[in-house]
């Protein structure tokens, strides 16, 4: 016989109880995410469904749509949790002492953690596969990742032209070239071809040899 879902908004609620309010709604909201995000993966949006993603993340649909209008503010909030993650070195403060070749290293290295991440991938293609059909997806996912992202770039490009270290005119031409030139081939390649997988010296040469180029054109001589 068929056994169905635990649904944990009833389990364990004395113990939920006793955490503050803010924390508690946090951890649904992330226990929601992780669950629409499977069911995203497995049967694209389309496939997807309220019903099923409630299943999965293991909440009630009325506990969703607390948090959440509807499938696409479900997947929107996916993204942009995406795109936090890779601007999260953007808004720390970058010391004196620590040159912007070690600066600019240090955090395409983050940024390639999210950017080649598997699941990053997937919901790339997902959301290419499903543009055509449903633009509102494909918008969606630009302006919650690509657009923020390269909004994050263009800021923490800023700083180094602040501190004299890089001499840039046009400041979302030198983003793109900086993120053409880092990870975009090799994340093409993982796009197309799942099976490739870099290795950490393939994506540290990578990063080293694209940040290199990138300051022949843009150090402050």
């Amino acid at each position: 016989m068929a056994t169905r879902p635990i649904n944990t908004d009833k389990v364990g609620a004395n113990a939920a109880a006793q955490k503050p309010k803010t924390l508690r709604n946090a951890e649904k909201r992330n226990q929601i995410m992780a669950g629409s995000l499977q069911v995203f993966l497995k049967h694209g949006f389309h496939g997807a469904s309220i019903d099923n993603i409630a299943a999965t993340a293991g909440v009630s649909k009325p506990t969703i749509y607390s948090y959440f209008k509807d499938k696409e503010g479900l997947f929107a909030a996916i993204i942009r949790d995406i795109a936090d993650r890779i601007l999260i070195p953007t808004r720390e403060t970058v010391p004196a002492s620590v040159s912007v070749e070690e600066a600019l290293e240090r955090f395409t290295h983050v940024y390639a953690s999210v950017m080649l991440d598997p699941k990053m991938l997937a919901m790339h293609r997902l959301a290419v596969g499903e543009a055509q059909r449903f633009p509102k997806v494909g918008e969606l996912f630009y302006r919650a990742g690509p657009e923020a992202a390269l909004r994050g770039i263009m800021e923490y490009l800023q700083i180094f032209i602040d501190r004299g270290d890089l001499d840039i005119q046009d400041l979302e031409s030198a983003a793109h070239h900086f993120w053409g030139l880092t990870l975009n081939p090799m994340r093409t390649m993982m796009l197309f071809m799942c099976d490739y997988s870099p290795s950490r010296e393939e994506v540290e040469e990578s990063i080293h040899c694209g940040i290199q180029a990138f300051l022949a054109i843009y150090k402050r001589q």
